[in-house]
C-alpha cells in the first residue's frame, strides 16, 4: 500500500469557482468581430481565394486565359508568316522589295 498523504484530503476538497461575468461571452465575441473588420481588401480578397475550390477554379481559369491567348496569338502569327512569304515570291505584290524597280 502506499502511504498516504495529507495532502490530498485538502486537495480533494478543493474546488475552484469562478464568477463568469455575463458580458464576457459578447466581449470576447465583439473582439473576435472586430478583428475580422481590421482586414484591408487585400487580404479580405485573398482571405476569399485561397480556398481549394477557388484556388483551384482561379488556377484553371489563368490556365485556359494563357492557353487561348497563346493560340490566338499563334494564329495571327501564321497569317503574317504567310502573308510575308506570298510577299517575297510575288513581285508584282506592292510590299516586295523590287516593286519599285519593276515598274
Amino acid at each position: 500500500m502506499k502511504p498516504t498523504d495529507p495532502l490530498d484530503e485538502i486537495l480533494a476538497q478543493w474546488k475552484v469557482t469562478t464568477a463568469e461575468d455575463s458580458s464576457f461571452h459578447r466581449e470576447v465575441w465583439h473582439r473576435i468581430a472586430a478583428s475580422h473588420d481590421e482586414l484591408s481588401w487585400t487580404e479580405r480578397c485573398l482571405n476569399w481565394l485561397l480556398k481549394p475550390r477557388r484556388m483551384l477554379a482561379a488556377a484553371t481559369a489563368c490556365i485556359l486565359f494563357g492557353c487561348s491567348i497563346g493560340i490566338l496569338a499563334a494564329v495571327k502569327h501564321r497569317t503574317t508568316a504567310r502573308e510575308m512569304y506570298l510577299s517575297s515570291i510575288n513581285p508584282l505584290d506592292s510590299h516586295h522589295p523590287h516593286y519599285a524597280v519593276a515598274r
